[in-house]
């Protein structure tokens, strides 16, 4: 992994590239509750590419414990508080709720 200057380069020259929208651009256009439910969707697709990524990496895998195992671990809490924030919103029905 790039250390973190570089990634931060890296990951804003790729969206620059790829001419996407500063959030502030688009989102304020829908209201909070479209807003987190995008969130939420963004989350579960970054979480699956992140997965895609480390499992595909090169030399293998990256050990338990690693840091960019670390991150896709966060990446996975982070997309359980959105689903929890969207049923509590009942943008998702309680069933959806993981525990």
């Amino acid at each position: 992994m790039p250390d973190e200057q570089d990634a931060l380069e890296m990951a804003k020259a790729e969206l620059a590239e790829q001419m996407f929208p500063a959030p502030e651009d688009y989102l304020n256009a829908v209201g909070p509750l479209a807003q987190l439910f995008y969130l939420d969707q963004l989350a579960y697709q970054v979480m699956k590419n992140f997965a895609a990524m480390l499992a595909n990496a090169p030399g293998g895998p990256p050990p338990d414990g690693s840091e960019p195992v670390q991150a896709l671990q966060a990446i996975t809490e982070a997309c359980g508080n959105l689903d929890g924030a969207c049923v509590l919103l009942s943008i998702f029905p309680d069933e959806a709720r993981r525990s």
